[in-house]
């Protein structure tokens, strides 16, 4: 499944909106949590990730990596304000 609730299409998979990589970012507390990173139909990268169930954190930028670092400033402010992860 994509970040955006649909399967993932072979054209997208194709075309490069699709990065199935295993990604992951690094907690504070030194947990991994897997993340979804794709690139839309306008080819900005976009990356998201479900820190536990109904809390979520979602990056963008035009480069892959500028997904990830947004996705992790994403994560920090979210982390600051809920806490931390149980």
């Amino acid at each position: 499944m994509s970040v955006f609730n649909r399967p993932v299409t072979l054209l997208e998979q194709l075309a490069g909106y699709y990065d199935d990589h295993d990604t992951s970012l690094e907690m504070g507390n030194g947990e991994q949590v897997p993340c979804v990173v794709e690139r839309d139909e306008d080819g900005a990268w976009c990356a998201s990730a479900q820190i536990r169930p109904g809390v979520a954190a979602s990056g963008e930028g035009a480069t892959r990596e500028a997904a990830l670092h947004d996705l992790r400033t994403a994560f920090d402010l979210l982390l600051s304000v809920i806490g931390p992860c149980s």
